[in-house]
């Protein structure tokens, strides 16, 4: 008997409002070795676009918290 797949829940990136749709990976469950989930995979260039995103007032008109943290 084959069991139907189950649909695994997918967790998106989100950068300023726009889904990111640059690939996703599996994330296993350590006890049965199966994948549960699949995240989004960000490369350097989404990176640079979250930062500035976060820079940009919020859309309650207050700044993010991180456009004063100290760069890393």
């Amino acid at each position: 008997m084959v069991l139907a797949q189950e649909k695994l829940v997918h967790y998106p990136m989100v950068i300023g409002g726009e889904t990111i749709t640059t690939g996703s990976e599996d994330i296993i469950e350590p006890a049965t070795g199966k994948p549960f989930a699949t995240v989004a995979l960000g490369t350097k260039a989404d990176v640079d676009r979250a930062v500035e995103a976060a820079k940009k007032p919020s859309l309650l008109g207050q700044p993010s918290p991180m456009a004063s943290a100290a760069p890393l």
